[in-house]
């Protein structure tokens, strides 16, 4: 197969990107996106979970931290932030499809086609026929949140390919998961790739590395990120409960956590 060349480089948003970044990400990022909470609902069980003891397993709806008790909550509050989009998140929006594909419609009536819409969602409520009713609401983008460990859901990535938005994957830095993360980069992108990371926008100051040597990468590249992330979690006061515990209760997690993060 041919290969392809391209630069991870940093971003000004505290990360890296290989390529540029998805439309919502952008947004996103420019601030001219609300967090449309649709859901509280979800049988995923992911040990990082960030959500609030309010919010966590409750069928409530939040936009932005706002409570939403009618529909009005949701179309005053994107007025009031001039936003241009929505990110769609839970929870599993996919555990109140009948709610969610009504909220997407209702926003493209309101605001049109360009008002942007992504959602999150893991694997494990994903069929054919909740994709179909998604794309048919209005949605651009949809991106899916994969257990490592749980190869066999991937396929159902797939699926998703068919329809004409934009499909991405969001899985979390761990340590000692180089291997398995490598895996799953090779499944959704089987073309060889050569790397090239770089701590500015300059093409020269670029380490090459082809996917086959990517490990190298990892302790200067992932885990730094990794290191990073992990010490803003710990120093940042409005950090929730549940994130507390995350970060303390779970011993094994963190003691492998600390071992990379110190290397």
């Amino acid at each position: 197969m041919a290969q392809k060349t391209a630069v991870v480089r940093r971003t000004p948003y505290r990360s890296f990107a290989l390529g540029s970044l998805p439309k919502g990400c952008r947004l996103c990022a420019a601030g001219k996106k609300s967090v449309f909470f649709i859901t509280g609902v979800c049988n995923a069980g992911c040990f990082f979970c960030p959500i609030s003891e309010q919010k966590k397993n409750n069928d409530v709806i939040f936009i932005n931290e706002r409570p939403v008790k009618k529909n009005n909550d949701v179309i005053g509050e994107i007025n009031a932030c001039r936003s241009e989009g929505v990110g769609i998140t839970g929870g599993d929006p996919l555990a109140r499809i009948d709610r969610t594909c009504a909220y997407i419609r209702k926003l493209k009536e309101r605001y049109g086609k360009g008002f942007h819409i992504h959602l999150y969602t893991p694997l494990a409520l994903v069929t054919d026929d909740k994709l179909k009713r998604l794309h048919g609401a209005g949605l651009d983008e949809v991106r899916f949140h994969l257990f490592l460990n749980d190869r066999k859901r991937w396929p159902i990535l797939e699926k998703a390919t068919g329809y004409s938005w934009d499909v991405g994957v969001e899985i979390p830095v761990l340590p000692k998961m180089e291997r398995a993360t490598k895996e799953l980069i090779d499944f959704i992108a089987p073309t060889p790739t050569l790397l090239a990371w770089s701590d500015s926008a300059t093409p020269q100051r670029a380490l090459p590395l082809t996917l086959s040597a990517a490990q190298k990468s990892w302790q200067s590249g992932f885990f730094a990120i990794a290191k990073e992330e992990y010490q803003a979690s710990t120093t940042a006061p409005h950090r929730s409960k549940t994130a507390s515990r995350w970060l303390g209760a779970s011993e094994g997690a963190q003691r492998l956590f600390g071992k990379a993060i110190r290397a």
